[in-house]
């Protein structure tokens, strides 16, 4: 079934009478909320609002909060325990690979299998180069209390031995025995009454012999500062512990002894048991108190490190949690409820009196003003008020002035349209004759464009010769520089000429005055042969005179005679050929220095023109610069004829596009002439606009 609806003159719906039953509307329905002031609302609603939500959150900010504390504490816990048991490990590994580099040494195992087969002198030698070897290594460690390697039970090596019982090393020897292949730790108590550690094993010759036993005896204070400084909790106890609950090592020996057992032994079985599961934390009682138990396996050992925190510490920060969330919620709404009271009578009164004003102005009265100095959103909405009733009061001054001063206008906007018509008409006219002068000058542009691609042209032919006369004159500088080279080439050549011819007169000087010595040994010769006949002459005398018993003498003054006249005429003949050689020689020195003339004359010709190609090239390097500088003027004449045309080109563009734009402006102005007349029309309509309006605004009345 349908329902008409009726609209008053406001256009709003009204019901209709006939159903008045059935249709309800909504905006006029009752509300139970409606039935209270705002005041009463307000400070119900503030309550409300800041105590439920308060109650809300602080019930679960609670509950969050404590399993948050507990679960973070826990986390925390268990990856502290577990950096600690890394850093436990990484020592230990650190000290098992200085164990390997030690036993890994050649030669002290090469010392060790042979020291039993020694004599006592070269045994007490064999000691002092073993304990060098491993003194260096681990010495230098002050955590390292003894270092030792043990043949048996009385041959020990190494230092720090005096501070330890026979029989802990001797257990160590015990224990590497079960298994050769790995390290052991284990832990006791020195002579001195402190615990140590101690990390052994087994050493072996490469025939896989026994050969003794490494054994490292370390501080126990060394593992304990590792987690000392680690802060888990107040009262929290952390320590190692073996696998049967024998304390290790503990940072505080007072309240956790170190190398007893735990007093609590089902904790190290609650341990091994979660370790199984891979759980690393759990909660323990002992002695009626709560504990969380975190702990780490340390896998080099069969060690655990544990954490024990008191539960009491892991609540405490949940229970002050607590009692500040009742203290900070009653505060709160106490607060609250005085804070509603002022916001509520804040809110109220001000709106009655915006209510009252209001009333006024529907009545009609716009002379009305609202006052309130604060400045919050409802004295906002008060200065609205009043700056809306302000610009309703302006507006309809405003509007009363306007319209009498647009009907002035409307007058005037009428002769100007008829003086713009006027102008337009003049306008087109002078934008014709605008466009014709453009077009010539378009045209003039091309034609100089053609002019300067002319001269552009004889310019690239220009250049192209100079080219040509460039590259010849590179050409003629290279052949100045080849004949230069060739020419100090010849006058080094001659020098050498020169040097040649002087050292050929020296020696033909020389070997004449050889020569002059050897004619004087030639006429020595002469005369010693002049002597020898002479002698001869006298022995074959005395010969004769001797008679039979001579004549054996006067064979050898016959031969002696012989040789002599030889020897003469050898030396006559060498004489001749001396003379004939020194006439020779002559002669050639007289060549050799008319040689040595010419060589002058032909240095002095080829210095001569060593200079006068040194000219040519100075020359021909001045003109090839000089082209050079007019080719780079020819260039810079092309780039000014191609700068120039390209200007040339953008202005005859340019002029282009100006009649272009001459044209459009030519057309708007037989637009405007047509909007001159549509403003004429429209500038009487105008008017007669103004004049209903003014009739329409007379009928308000403003108070000033």
């Amino acid at each position: 079934m349908k329902t008409k609806l009726k609209k008053d003159k406001r256009g709003l719906v009204k019901k209709n009478k006939k159903n008045s039953g059935i249709i309800v509307d909504v905006f006029n329905k009752p509300n139970l909320l409606r039935n209270s002031k705002i005041k009463t609302r307000l400070i119900i609603s503030f309550v409300l609002l800041c105590f439920i939500p308060l109650a809300i959150v602080s019930l679960i900010s609670y509950n969050n909060s404590s399993k948050a504390i507990e679960s973070k504490i826990k986390t925390y816990s268990v990856e502290v325990v577990k950096g600690i048991g890394m850093n436990i490990e990484t020592e230990i590994k650190q000290i098992e690979d200085m164990c390997i580099d030690i036993y890994s040494n050649l030669s002290l195992r090469e010392y060790l299998e042979s020291f039993k087969s020694l004599s006592v002198t070269e045994q007490s030698k064999t000691t002092y180069l073993i304990n060098n070897i491993i003194k260096p290594k681990l010495a230098q460690k002050p955590y390292i209390s003894a270092g030792n390697i043990l043949l048996d039970d009385e041959t020990i090596f190494g230092f720090g031995e005096i501070s330890l019982d026979k029989a802990l090393l001797k257990t160590q020897i015990e224990i590497t025995d079960q298994d050769s292949s790995k390290f052991y730790l284990s832990n006791g108590i020195n002579l001195n009454d402190e615990p140590v550690i101690f990390i052994s094993k087994q050493m072996k010759s490469n025939t896989s012999q026994k050969i003794g036993t490494l054994v490292i005896t370390i501080r126990e204070d060394h593992f304990s500062k590792i987690y000392s400084e680690v802060n888990v909790g107040d009262n929290a106890e952390v320590y190692i512990l073996d696998s049967n609950g024998l304390v290790v090592s503990s940072r505080n020996p007072n309240g956790i002894p170190i190398n007893k057992e735990l007093v609590d032994k089902s904790m190290i079985k609650e341990i091994a048991a979660n370790d199984s599961a891979e759980i690393y934390s759990f909660h323990h009682s002992s002695e009626g108190n709560d504990y969380l138990v975190a702990f780490s396996k340390i896998k080099e050992a069969d060690w655990f490190v544990a954490c024990t925190i008191p539960y009491s510490y892991l609540t405490s920060e949940s229970v002050n949690l607590r009692n500040n969330i009742i203290y900070v919620g009653v505060v709160c709404l106490i607060f609250a409820i005085a804070v509603s009271l002022i916001i509520a009578s804040s809110i109220s009164k001000p709106l009655n009196a915006i209510k009252s004003k209001m009333s006024e102005a529907k009545d009609g009265k716009l002379d009305v003003r609202y006052k309130d100095n604060s400045k919050d959103e409802i004295s906002q909405i008060g200065n609205s008020f009043n700056e809306m009733i302000s610009n309703i009061r302006f507006l309809v001054k405003q509007v009363d002035d306007s319209t009498t001063k647009v009907s002035a206008e409307a007058e005037k906007l009428t002769g100007t349209s008829s003086m713009t018509y006027k102008l337009a008409e003049q306008v087109t006219k002078a934008v014709e004759d605008i466009t014709k002068g453009t077009l010539d000058q378009a045209e003039e542009a091309v034609q100089c464009v053609a002019y300067m691609n002319n001269l552009s042209e004889g310019i690239n032919s220009v250049e192209s010769e100079i080219n040509i006369v460039a590259n010849t004159i590179n050409d003629a500088k290279s052949l100045s520089e080849e004949s230069l080279e060739i020419v100090n080439d010849l006058y080094s050549k001659s020098t050498v000429t020169k040097q040649v011819s002087y050292e050929v007169v020296e020696g033909i000087k020389s070997l004449s005055s050889d020569l002059i010595l050897i004619k004087d040994i030639l006429k020595l010769i002469t005369g010693i042969s002049e002597q020898t006949n002479l002698l001869s002459l006298n022995a074959s005398i005395e010969a004769a005179r001797a008679g039979e018993a001579g004549r054996g003498f006067t064979v050898v003054a016959e031969e002696v005679k012989k040789l002599a006249d030889q020897s003469k005429e050898a030396s006559s003949n060498i004489d001749d050929i001396i003379q004939n050689i020194q006439k020779r020689a002559e002669a050639t020195v007289i060549v050799a220095n008319n040689a040595s003339n010419i060589v002058e004359d032909q240095m002095r010709s080829v210095g001569q023109t060593d200079e006068a190609f040194k000219t040519i090239f100075q020359k021909m390097n001045h003109l090839y610069k000089n082209f050079d500088m007019v080719s780079n003027s020819t260039k810079n004449i092309l780039k000014i004829k191609n700068e120039t045309t390209n200007a040339i080109e953008k202005i005859s563009t340019g002029l282009e596009a100006t009649a272009a734009s001459i044209e459009e402006v030519s057309a708007s102005a037989e637009e405007q002439m047509a909007s001159s007349e549509l403003l004429s029309v429209l500038a009487k309509d105008l008017s007669n606009m103004s004049e209903t309006l003014i009739t329409a605004v007379s009928a308000f009345k403003i108070n000033n």
